[in-house]
């Protein structure tokens, strides 16, 4: 599988050398949906990076950010969120996203409800 990998994008990169690198399948996140987190702006989402320390901050949930692969706020096309939100998480640990499906999630003053992330 590299070798059909790495052939296919060594031209793209302008790779010349014919050693492939290694190539490890990414770990395998942990996808939690948060429900009905409140907004603090209307109309204003926090960033990543905000978000992460609220959930460290608020879920004693150390070394936060190498815990959290992704996070996804969940919008219907062309709605800005007025008072809350739904937000996917990718957890690299399973047993946060247990803990969180388990017992939900504390938020921007609210407990939020989690569910498992069921793609479309």
């Amino acid at each position: 599988h590299n070798g059909h990998v790495w052939s296919t994008i060594s031209p793209l990169l302008g790779v010349t050398d014919t050693a492939e690198p290694p190539m490890y399948p990414a770990d395998p996140w942990h996808k939690v949906v948060f429900h009905r987190v409140p907004i603090m702006q209307p109309g204003v989402l926090p960033s990543d990076r905000d978000f992460v320390r609220e959930v460290a901050k608020r879920n004693q949930l150390p070394g936060t950010q190498y815990r959290i692969g992704n996070v996804r706020f969940l919008l219907e096309r062309n709605k800005v969120p007025r008072e809350e939100v739904t937000v996917r998480v990718d957890f690299i640990e399973q047993e946060d996203a247990r803990r969180f499906l388990r017992d939900g999630i504390f938020l921007f003053g609210s407990h939020c409800r989690a569910t498992r992330y069921m793609p479309r």
